[in-house]
């Protein structure tokens, strides 16, 4: 008898030890509870604190900013995580993953800061390369790419969606676009010739839609292109006139590519508007000298 109560007592102690370490284990697997934000405002680099209870700091947690952008976690204990705020992260909700649940843990507003980048085709040495130059030096910093061909680049354009150089080069009259990715050095020549007529003066719109000039066809044309394929995509107008047009731009404030040409010695700025198709021709020209090598600032 005594010993079937011991054995008893046993298997009770035993059971309510699981129950005990099934609690532990239940409780240090709950998300953490009064969640709140040291920021509301930010910039890149910026480190976030995220105060609350019952962080574990042997346990994995995941801090995911707009538009699914992880940041790196720098500190965390039992009260608050520390968290930098990540390249490319932008406005909007943070959310927080741990034990595989993901909740919105608040909304952060990013500032970012303007920051501009100077690169450079460097020819006349092989291979060629793609080099980034300080601007207050003029010297070169670093060689972004070397360009696997002998082939001249030009019609240079900057796609900051992809952080992309995108230029052209001819290869026994085969066109091609060559896009150069400034963070990783990697390379990619697309074919893009259209069936008639070529492509050149390839300008980017701020929202980085990629536009060419499609002449020697009768009327020329300004073509949207397939970044990717080197393709056209849709016809945005007809030149009405049959003069070379030079020096493009893209007004963003107008969505306009804005070029020119000249007729009988009088010079025009050309207007194109890329969303309805509208052409204006504007005449342009000084008293004295002549009006060449137009540029826009981006804004």
């Amino acid at each position: 008898m005594k010993k079937a109560l011991t054995l008893l007592i046993l298997l009770n102690l035993v059971v309510s030890c699981s129950e005990d370490d099934s609690a532990n284990e239940q409780e240090s697997a709950e998300f953490p509870t009064n969640i709140t934000l040291s920021l509301q405002t930010a910039e890149i680099g910026d480190i976030l604190t995220i105060n609350g209870s019952g962080f574990l700091v042997n346990e994995t947690y995941t801090v995911t900013f707009s538009t699914n952008i992880i940041g790196n976690i720098t500190e965390i204990n039992s009260d608050f995580i520390n968290v930098e705020i990540p390249q490319n992260a932008v406005s909007g909700n943070i959310t927080l993953t741990f034990n595989g649940i993901t909740y919105v843990i608040g909304d952060i507003t990013i500032n970012t800061s303007l920051i501009t980048r100077l690169f450079t085709y460097k020819n006349q040495i092989t291979p060629s390369q793609i080099v980034e130059i300080d601007k207050t030096t003029g010297n070169e910093i670093s060689v972004i790419a070397n360009i696997n061909h002998n082939n001249y680049l030009a019609d240079f354009n900057f796609d900051s969606s992809t952080n992309e150089i995108i230029c052209d080069y001819s290869d026994n009259n085969v066109k091609y676009l060559y896009k150069i990715n400034v963070n990783t050095g990697e390379t990619i020549s697309v074919q893009s010739n259209p069936t008639n007529g070529r492509y050149e003066n390839w300008i980017m719109s701020n929202d980085n839609r990629l536009f060419a000039y499609k002449d020697q066809i009768t009327p020329s044309q300004i073509v949207e292109i397939d970044k990717t394929t080197g393709n056209e995509i849709s016809v945005i107008a007809s030149i009405n006139h049959n003069n070379y047009l030079a020096d493009f731009n893209f007004d963003s404030s107008t969505n306009e590519i804005i070029c020119d040409y000249s007729d009988n010695n009088v010079k025009y700025l050309y207007k194109i508007n890329v969303n309805t198709g509208e052409t204006i021709s504007v005449q342009s020209n000084p008293t004295n000298g002549r009006y060449e090598n137009w540029i826009m600032n981006k804004e």
